[in-house]
């Protein structure tokens, strides 16, 4: 609505329908939308083509999805993916086309939405649950790797509708090579260790505080010895000597290093409740003198550690060690958690 008494008359607004001239340039930019590359918008599947579908957004707004960004497959039907009416997401490629559409990627939306949510799906490694998933250590021995990611590969495995895993099967006794092939399976892959266990005709191999470095890493991820509230009774004791120079060596001394702390800190812990509850002569009443010893030993590192830590002001860390944590810190290593 305009007014005016003059001849030529300059178009202006009437206040009394919107307010001022002002108000009536903002609400016409209220309606005007502006996106930017890597925007995800929300629209309505409005036509669905075999070489692209078009996507309502709203605003007055159409984007384009051309099929070969509707899915992670190659050469898939676009009437497999969308139908009409359907409500998606989808991400800004590009502002506009010749045509001034936008042009849209529905499989890009998706992977922003999965990359934003993998720090929910973090878990502290002191306290995660393992799945089973690698092999019985998990694709790597080692419990201070990041096991996060194996989180990540076998959820990007089992949302794929080919795809299916179980537990507890033998290949070669549950599975035999032939039912395997009846059951449908195109081709079988064996994934085998550098070998299987074995005892090392050593002398005196098998005593008190003797161990091999693998058993000794299997026998502290499988047990869970590493996380704080664990009750597994791995025993290590000082000095730890590492004969070898291999990977699994190296492994073996620095998951020592990281448990001995852990270990003596975790039996103080408890032996100081079972004090507080029972009395001291009561809990070393039926010790034999060797672990009696070994008790006393870890008391006493156990009470150096937490008094170091007290004096630093540095934090009782979860299924780590202070030392190693400085150090890391010293020459900017994020220590693992």
């Amino acid at each position: 609505m305009t007014s005016s008494t003059e001849a030529n008359p300059t178009p202006k607004v009437a206040v009394n329908d919107i307010g001022s001239e002002e108000a009536f340039l903002a609400a016409i930019d209220e309606t005007i939308k502006y996106f930017n590359d890597g925007d995800i918008v929300e629209g309505t599947v409005v036509k669905v083509d075999r070489d692209e579908v078009l996507l309502d957004i709203g605003y007055k707004t159409e984007g384009v999805i051309p099929s070969r960004e509707l899915s992670i497959k190659h050469d898939v039907d676009p009437h497999e993916v969308v139908k009409t009416g359907e409500h998606i997401e989808a991400l800004v490629l590009q502002k506009e086309d010749k045509e001034g559409r936008l042009i849209l990627s529905k499989k890009r939306a998706q992977y922003e939405r999965a990359w934003g949510t993998i720090e929910e799906l973090k878990e502290n490694l002191g306290e995660r649950v393992m799945a089973g998933f690698g092999g019985v250590a998990e694709y790597g021995i080692t419990v201070r790797w990041d096991k996060n990611f194996l989180k990540l590969i076998r959820l990007l495995l089992e949302r794929r509708g080919e795809f299916a895993m179980f537990g507890g099967v033998r290949f070669g006794g549950t599975l035999t090579i032939d039912s395997a092939f009846a059951l449908g399976f195109d081709h079988i892959a064996l994934c085998a260790g550098a070998g299987r266990p074995t005892i090392v005709p050593m002398k005196n191999g098998l005593a008190a505080g003797v161990r091999q470095a693998s058993d000794f890493l299997m026998a502290l991820q499988l047990t869970g010895a590493a996380k704080t509230d664990s009750l597994a009774n791995l025993q290590v004791r000082l000095p730890v000597v590492v004969i070898g120079g291999g990977l699994t060596a190296i492994d073996t001394a620095t998951e020592a290093l990281a448990y001995y702390p852990l270990q003596v800190e975790k039996f103080l812990s408890r032996y100081e409740t079972l004090v507080e509850e029972r009395g001291e002569a009561a809990i070393r009443a039926g010790w034999t003198t060797q672990e009696a010893d070994t008790a006393t030993e870890f008391l006493e590192h156990a009470r150096a550690i937490r008094a170091e830590r007290e004096a630093t002001g540095i934090p009782i860390p979860k299924g780590t060690w202070q030392r190693i944590a400085k150090a890391a810190e010293a020459v900017g290593i994020t220590p693992p958690m």
